[in-house]
């Protein structure tokens, strides 16, 4: 019986262990899964990147009053950048108000209404050999779609926090990234 005994408590224990090596090749192979997932997100978004690219065009950034400004950005990449997205678009503006210095996250919110937050609007798109859009023209109205196609400039107007208007003669800085990554950066002192 010592030799069967021996080889009962074996059986009983490999019995009891394998449900968790069972455990453990699925938790490696749903690891596995997730990296392999992340690692092809990754590849698609630089492949993006490659046919992404934006220029602000710095002789177009007009200030209206020390919280409002328009400017203009060239779609100098391969890509449209569809209306729908235009939500994950990132402009963060750095400027002095009241002499201290203030980074602003600048929200897309094309029905928002200038006050208390920070936003950004389209004012046009528009392509810069003909004057006017043809492929997806960006549509404002009721039911907003279209897309800011290659070779189109997007002109956007931002509006900053009426509580912290823009010191006058004080420099800035503005950074425009794509939803990709792709960005381009400003820098000024106009009045």
């Amino acid at each position: 019986m010592g030799n069967y005994g021996a080889i009962l408590v074996i059986g009983v224990l490999m019995i009891s262990i394998f449900p968790f090596f069972l455990n453990y090749i699925d938790t490696q192979t749903s690891l596995q899964q997730d990296l392999k997932t992340v690692i092809a997100r990754d590849i698609i978004n630089e492949k993006e990147k490659l046919y992404s690219s934006i220029e602000i065009n710095r002789t177009s950034i007009s200030w209206i009053d020390n919280t409002t400004f328009e400017m203009s950005i060239l779609n100098n990449g391969k890509e449209s950048i569809f209306l729908r997205d235009f939500r994950y678009i990132t402009i963060v503006v750095t400027y002095y108000t009241n002499g201290v210095k203030r980074s602003a996250f600048i929200p897309y919110n094309q029905s928002g209404t200038k006050g208390n937050t920070d936003f950004w609007v389209v004012v046009s798109a528009y392509d810069v050999d003909i004057g006017r859009e043809i492929l997806n023209p960006v549509n404002l109205s009721d039911s907003p779609s279209g897309a800011w196609d290659p070779n189109e400039v997007l002109k956007i107007r931002i509006y900053l926090s009426t509580r912290y208007p823009r010191d006058s003669l004080t420099e800035y800085l503005i950074v425009f990234t794509l939803p990709n990554g792709c960005s381009d950066v400003a820098v000024g002192d106009q009045p």
